[in-house]
């Protein structure tokens, strides 16, 4: 699912349940630095799109990367992302794609180079996997009156 809103929806509800012990923009962050590498695969017709940036060893990479660069946020939204926040955003991010692009994607090898096996392939279907990121957005919709609330009050330059 690369460039899709539908890792968003487990994003925006674990915010809601955990508030300023994760970072949303870290957990969005996460979510575009994952797909860079099919992104580009994409570009270039590539027969294998989701490579390094989908293995376990890749996730951890990019959380890090995330955390590194919760400056951006901080100064184009005016707020503070603490380190644990920006950490807990971007592992939540890394790991929750890793699991839905899992169950849809045949050329995912979340465990490489342990094995290049993918138990999760094939656990739902597409469009399961899509309903399940929208049941999961669910509980953040009685978060969206307080959300524009918050946004309205920030300070945008």
């Amino acid at each position: 699912m690369p460039f899709t809103p539908f890792h968003l929806g487990p994003g925006v509800t674990l915010k809601r349940v955990a508030g300023p012990r994760m970072s949303l923009a870290s957990f969005t962050c996460a979510q575009i630095l994952i797909d860079l590498e099919p992104g580009i695969g994409m570009l270039r017709g590539a027969s294998v799109l989701h490579g390094y940036s989908h293995t376990l060893a890749g996730a951890l990479l990019i959380t890090l990367i995330c955390v590194a660069l919760k400056r951006w946020p901080e100064r184009a939204l005016g707020i503070r992302i603490s380190a644990r926040s920006a950490l807990a955003g971007a592992l939540a991010g890394t790991l929750s794609h890793l699991l839905l692009d899992g169950i849809v994607h045949h050329d995912i090898q979340p465990w490489w180079p342990l094995t290049d096996a993918n138990p999760l392939q094939g656990a739902l279907s597409w469009e399961g996997t899509e309903a399940l990121c929208l049941v999961l957005a669910l509980p953040a919709l009685f978060w969206i009156p307080e959300g524009w609330r918050r946004l309205r009050a920030m300070p945008w330059r």
